[in-house]
C-alpha cells in the first residue's frame, strides 16, 4: 500500500485568493457611421457616440475623447475630476453599460440666453449600473448604486443640445428626464 500524503507544492483545490483586484477589460468604442457627417445624421451619430463615450469614461478613467465630444460648461470637467479621484481611490468589478434604444425627437433649436443655434435630441436608452468597490467617497457628478441595485436595467430618457463646431458636432447642454 503506497502513501501519497507527503507531497510538495499546493493542491488544486488550495488556491490562494489574490488581494489585488483583477481588472476589468473595457474595449474602446468604435465611433458610430456619419459620425462626421453634417445635419441631423451627424449630430444622431454623435449622440450615440456621447453616450458611448460617457460610459468608457466611466468605466476606465480616460476621459480623453469624452472631453472632445462633451463641451457642456461646468458639467464635462467636472465630471473628469471625479472620474479621476474614483478611479485613483476604486476599482471596477462590473462595468456599466448604456445601448442606445431609439431617437424619439430630431428638430432644430437655439438655447435663448446663448443666442446659439443648433440641433436637439430626443432619445432614450438602457443602462445597467457598474460596479466598483472603493473607499467611501462622495462624487458630486458621479452616482454609484447598492448592491441590491446592481444587477438592475433601468431605462433613461435624455436630450442633448449640440451645436456644429467646424466639421463636428459637440454636446452644449443636457437635460435628464
Amino acid at each position: 500500500q503506497s502513501d501519497n500524503t507527503a507531497q510538495s507544492g499546493s493542491q488544486s483545490g488550495d488556491t490562494l485568493q489574490s488581494t489585488e483586484p483583477t481588472p476589468v477589460d473595457v474595449p474602446k468604442p468604435t465611433p458610430p457611421p456619419h459620425l462626421y457627417e453634417g445635419g441631423q445624421i451627424g449630430a444622431q451619430a454623435t449622440s450615440q457616440w456621447y453616450i458611448d463615450l460617457w460610459a468608457y469614461a466611466f468605466n476606465t478613467g480616460d476621459t480623453d475623447d469624452f472631453m472632445k465630444v462633451c463641451q457642456v460648461e461646468g458639467y464635462c470637467d467636472a465630471f473628469a475630476h471625479d472620474l479621476e479621484r474614483m478611479h485613483t481611490d476604486a476599482y471596477l468589478v462590473k462595468p456599466l453599460t448604456n445601448k442606445y434604444l431609439q431617437t424619439n425627437k430630431i428638430y432644430e433649436c437655439s438655447l435663448q440666453k446663448a443666442g446659439t443655434e443648433g440641433i436637439c435630441i430626443e432619445f432614450t436608452y438602457l443602462q445597467t449600473p457598474a460596479a466598483f468597490r472603493h473607499l467611501t467617497e462622495q462624487y458630486d457628478t458621479i452616482s454609484t448604486v447598492t448592491d441590491e441595485e446592481i444587477n438592475s436595467e433601468r431605462t433613461l430618457f435624455r436630450v442633448l443640445f449640440l451645436e456644429e463646431r467646424g466639421d463636428t458636432w459637440v454636446v452644449t447642454h443636457i437635460w435628464d428626464h
